[in-house]
């Protein structure tokens, strides 16, 4: 049996059961049109359902409920469930009015156990760290009782007093995020809020339940808890969510989906320059039709459009003298363009939480098309300013080997660390600022570009690239003698 087979039949034993709740009008108009905030793919081509079903899913809700008092709402919802990404997702689904709810759970408890029930808002978008966190605490058998886990109920609570000033207002009793937690046994809750549809017309029954929860026995947890140590992003991705009720407050979630997707430790030019750029641009195209694959065929393309123009310019010297003089500055301009690009095609993939293999090989056409710009650039460094090839060459050939030497050590550290190099320690934070790299290395184009002695670029990149593989080489030796000894990097952590 494969390894999904086996997760499977894990999560049906786990019993785990989401029931995602709505208040009455959770609908603004479009286009003339009524339909669900809830459904529209606004968020990088997904909607809310669709992000709050592939984070359940992820970890181990297989059993979905919605709840809504509005049968066309629920309706809405069906026909969205009935299109192949869901219908086929392997999730069951069903849609109830909040009056129904104690039935439906005594009916499904007299067929299968029921061990976790975990109630969201749909009006909410979560960190799925969230969820994933509540439900692992909620089934740990670690230091509790029989009866402790019978009837165990938690709640989130927000306790990063910078954040709390800012999003008071959207939580409940001024501290909770309206997600809860609750252990097989708690049915007698249900049955109070059914009591209280049964006298009230509840606007928002969640709520209602909540306040149910908060007056039994039960445990906070708080959100500072949640390790926040990305070791893929090398960076602390801060623990998120976002409350989404109308059009401004869809497109304020998916900025934060965008901010989301921002790698750490990078060069200056990547974090002060490039980000802001590429943010941007996955911003405005994350609704669009282009995949992350074709962002970087672009790329790639137009890198080598970058390196046919630094090659062509000094054979138009004579013939086309302005074009010439013209085809290096589009080249650099072309190359900026590339170093924007190639992090849009990456943060794309994960808004869209489309990683996928095949964008790993991403990398191998990374060192292509680099290698070639370097060579490119050098080459008409060297004929415009009319060397001699011989000495020149095996200092063009010397800086590919060097650079190519410097990727290697960095990906081979990874496969075997699991941890960035340049996330390994302070001192490789610091140095990834200014290493060798395409970020770093146009600055080099620009400053022999503006001179009149091109021939040196081909000294500056050596040198350069000469200092990060010393660099590289001996962090990596550091870290590595010291995890044979059982000391590893403090950043790399189990998340």
């Amino acid at each position: 049996m494969s390894r999904k087979g086996f997760d499977d039949l894990e999560n049906k034993k786990n019993g785990k059961i989401a029931l995602i709740w709505f208040p009455k009008n959770n609908i603004i108009p479009i286009k003339g049109k009524q339909q669900p905030i809830y459904l529209q793919k606004k968020l990088a081509r997904l909607s809310l359902m669709d992000r709050q079903l592939l984070h359940l899913k992820e970890n181990g809700f297989l059993e979905i409920v919605f709840i809504s008092f509005e049968e066309e709402f629920l309706e809405s919802i069906k026909i969205e469930l009935m299109k192949k990404q869901w219908s086929e997702s392997g999730l069951n689904f069903d849609l109830i009015n909040p009056k129904e709810l104690v039935n439906y759970l005594d009916e499904r408890e007299k067929n299968e156990s029921t061990d976790l029930i975990l109630s969201l808002s749909g009006e909410w978008l979560y960190d799925k760290r969230i969820i994933e966190y509540l439900s692992e605490n909620m089934l740990s058998n670690k230091q509790r009782t029989k009866e402790e886990k019978i009837n165990e109920i938690a709640f989130i609570q927000e306790d990063r007093e910078e954040i709390l000033e800012k999003k008071q207002q959207h939580l409940i009793s001024n501290e909770f995020l309206p997600i809860i937690g609750m252990i097989k046994g708690k049915n007698t809750i249900f049955k109070q809020l059914e009591k209280e549809t049964g006298k009230n017309e509840l606007t928002n029954p969640f709520e209602t339940l909540f306040a149910i929860g908060l007056k039994e026995p039960h445990k906070r947890i708080p959100l500072s808890e949640i390790p926040t140590y990305i070791t893929s992003m090398r960076r602390e991705l801060p623990i998120s969510y976002s409350v989404v009720r109308g059009r401004k407050e869809l497109s304020k979630a998916k900025w934060l989906l965008v901010k989301q997707t921002q790698k750490g430790t990078l060069d200056f030019i990547a974090w002060y320059f490039n980000r802001p750029l590429e943010n941007l641009t996955v911003y405005l195209i994350a609704n669009g039709p282009l995949t992350p694959n074709q962002i970087t065929v672009i790329v790639n393309i137009l890198a080598f459009i970058v390196a046919g123009c630094f090659i062509a310019s000094p054979y138009l010297v004579t013939s086309h003298l302005m074009l010439a003089r013209a085809l290096p500055w589009l080249a650099f301009i072309g190359l900026i363009g590339v170093n924007i690009l190639d992090g849009v095609d990456g943060k794309l993939a994960r808004i869209r939480d489309k990683l996928t293999l095949l964008g790993h090989l991403e990398h191998s056409f990374d060192q292509l098309y680099e290698q070639t710009v370097y060579f490119a650039a050098m080459w008409y460094s060297l004929n415009i300013t009319e060397q001699k090839l011989i000495p020149w060459i095996i200092l063009i050939i010397a800086f590919l080997i060097m650079d190519t030497f410097n990727r290697h050590v960095s990906m081979q550290y990874y496969n075997v660390m699991r941890v960035s190099l340049a996330d390994s320690g302070r001192l490789d934070q610091m140095f990834r600022r200014i290493d060798g790299r395409r970020n770093t290395y146009t600055i080099h184009f620009l400053i022999f570009l503006l001179l009149p002695w091109k021939q040196y670029l081909i000294i500056s990149m050596l040198t350069h690239a000469t200092i990060t593989s010393i660099i590289y080489a001996s962090r990596a030796i550091y870290h590595l003698r010291r995890a044979d000894k059982g000391i590893f990097p403090k950043t790399e952590r189990n998340v």
